[in-house]
């Protein structure tokens, strides 16, 4: 068998792994809404895993019974929270088992796909909440510098010159010019929208996944997912106070490096991160909520890979 480490889609996360006092990585792909549209379902619709815990930090260990300790602990650790992650995602009667090989054999009766189940279980589930800006000076300062497919655009709904963003059809075009970029505190980010992508100037985090005291997956009444957060008391008033200003009517969600939805409305300690406008169906909708719903239930920081038949 093969080991496919998932890979994220903008870096790694470090975490602490108690049991040697040493750091580990995860990182997991956040599947698109086309991905999810073209996996094919099994003919029971349940969806089977096999996962391993892997960690250089153990193996380098001298010690073989605190090595083979070490990895059984570790693995007993990731299949209690990959448990936790199958439940929010509405899997019926979950299995992770951990074999006598300390590998984590994952049973999802009724999940949406394999691929879907990956993506909420393979990554670290680190979540940063950030204000944007809505006033971005320096894109008109640029304008001269813009590459071929990128155009400054005026934010919606708004006159001022200095409220835009840059917009382009093609991600890649995008995102390689914004990378070249180095603008102080401001962190840009790149968003799709319905006809292409568009950047977005965050600030400093507001708030993490320590700050979560609860997460919920929940459906509109037209049937339209959303994942529902709770934060601490501190975090909220953090965010109330960044939300007063005029410049920050919005927040970005992000996950594992990733925006992946925008609050338009945040003003108690429950906030709603609704399902973004530009997924249209049914299925990318569902996909993308289980997605953001498995991670924030419980963070796994760990490296996890997935064992594959060669």
């Amino acid at each position: 068998m093969n080991a496919r480490i998932s890979s994220g889609l903008k870096g790694a996360a470090l975490a602490l792994v108690a049991l040697l006092g040493t750091s580990a990585l995860l990182a997991g792909p956040m599947a698109s809404s086309a991905e999810a549209q073209r996996v094919q379902r099994s003919s029971d619709r349940t969806v089977r895993l096999t996962l391993v815990v892997e960690s250089p930090e153990i193996e380098a260990e001298p010690d073989q019974n605190q090595r083979t300790r070490a990895r059984r602990l570790l693995a007993e650790e990731a299949a209690e929270r990959i448990i936790t992650r199958l439940k929010a995602i509405g899997v019926k009667d979950p299995r992770a088992i951990v074999t006598p090989q300390n590998r984590i054999q994952v049973v999802a009766p009724g999940a949406l796909s394999a691929q879907v189940v990956r993506g909420a279980l393979l990554a670290p589930g680190k979540l940063e909440i950030r204000p944007v800006n809505e006033r971005s000076p320096h894109w008109t300062e640029l304008a001269g510098q813009l590459p071929a497919g990128v155009e400054i655009r005026q934010n919606p709904g708004q006159v001022s010159p200095d409220r835009v963003h840059l917009w382009s059809a093609d991600f890649a075009t995008l995102h390689r010019f914004t990378r070249r970029l180095a603008l102080g505190e401001t962190r840009v980010e790149v968003f799709p929208t319905r006809d292409g992508w568009r950047t977005l100037d965050l600030g400093e985090v507001l708030a993490t996944e320590d700050d979560l005291a609860s997460s919920d997956l929940r459906s509109s009444p037209a049937g339209i997912p959303f994942v529902q957060i709770e934060l601490d008391a501190g975090s909220a008033e953090k965010i109330r106070s960044a939300t007063a200003s005029s410049t920050t009517p919005m927040l970005a969600v992000m996950i594992d490096g990733e925006v992946v939805s925008l609050i338009r409305r945040a003003g108690s300690q429950a906030l709603e991160i609704p399902c973004p406008d530009h997924l249209r169906s049914h299925q990318s909708r569902q996909a993308w909520a289980a997605q953001v719903a498995g991670r924030l239930a419980t963070p796994i920081p760990l490296t996890i890979a997935e064992l594959t038949e060669p």
